[in-house]
C-alpha cells in the first residue's frame, strides 16, 4: 500500500485498500479511526453501538460470545477507548 502512495498511484491505492477490505484483511489509513478496523470488527462495532449483547453478536456473527468479546477488546484498543466504557453499551453476555 506505502508504494502506491509513494508513487502517487492513488487510484490502484484505492482498488488494493478495497480489495483487502472485502478479504476483511486491514489497511492502515492515515490518523486511523474506524479505517483501522477489519470488516468484522466494524459489524461489531455497529451492532455494538446498537447495544446488542455479546451473546446476541456473536449469534449474528456465528462465533462465540468470547470471540466477540475479543473483537471489541481489539476495537477499542484501535479506536484508543477507555475499555471501561463498553461496559455501559455492551453486556458482557
Amino acid at each position: 500500500m506505502t508504494a502506491f502512495s509513494a508513487a502517487e498511484a492513488e487510484a490502484f491505492e484505492t482498488r488494493a485498500a478495497r480489495r483487502l477490505g472485502v478479504s476483511g484483511e486491514r489497511t492502515v489509513a492515515p490518523g486511523g479511526g474506524l479505517h483501522a478496523l477489519t470488516a468484522q470488527e466494524l459489524r461489531v462495532a455497529r451492532m455494538a453501538a446498537r447495544g446488542e449483547t455479546l451473546r446476541e453478536i456473536g449469534a449474528a456473527l456465528f462465533v462465540s460470545p468470547q470471540t466477540a468479546e475479543a473483537h471489541v477488546r481489539s476495537i477499542l484498543r484501535k479506536l484508543d477507548v477507555n475499555g471501561g466504557m463498553w461496559k455501559g453499551c455492551v453486556c458482557p453476555t
